[in-house]
């Protein structure tokens, strides 16, 4: 009997080693957890994910927005003022990575910023002001 469960058990853990990794996802080098609404409404009055042809994804399972893997995304924004932001984009699930890392200038007023296409998964971009996260954008790619 012994044997049965201890053959069970291995099934199990090869089974969850199949779906996802134990190791938590990369996390971007100005950390992640919560954004600062407060901060946020001080450098922009408005932020989203949009496809390049300006057009929105369509609400998401279990992220905000839902977009096919063929689509080019962009961050469209508003800055209240001249800021230096951090936008980092990583995949959100174990052992998920950064697949962008980067630091622009935005001066006041409308910009767009390219994020190109992404492979199927659940992800998350992070931007951040003065190594503070204002915004969490989550998204997937069916």
């Amino acid at each position: 009997m012994s044997a049965m469960r201890l053959a069970i058990a291995a099934l199990l853990v090869s089974f969850v080693m199949g779906c996802s990794s134990f190791s938590p996802p990369e996390n971007c080098p100005f950390g992640g957890g919560t954004a600062d609404p407060e901060a946020f409404a001080t450098s922009f009055s408005e932020m989203s994910i949009r496809r390049s042809d300006g057009s929105p994804g369509v609400a998401g399972r279990d992220a905000e927005y839902r977009f096919a893997a063929q689509d080019q995304l962009e961050i469209v924004a508003t800055s209240l003022g001249k800021n230096q932001i951090a936008i980092c984009v990583g995949e959100r699930k174990g052992g998920g990575k950064l697949v962008l890392n980067t630091t622009v200038s935005v001066e006041q007023g409308p910009f767009r910023f390219p994020l190109g296409d992404h492979a199927r998964g659940p992800y998350v971009v992070r931007v951040a002001v003065g190594g503070k996260i204002v915004r969490n954008l989550t998204f997937e790619v069916e």
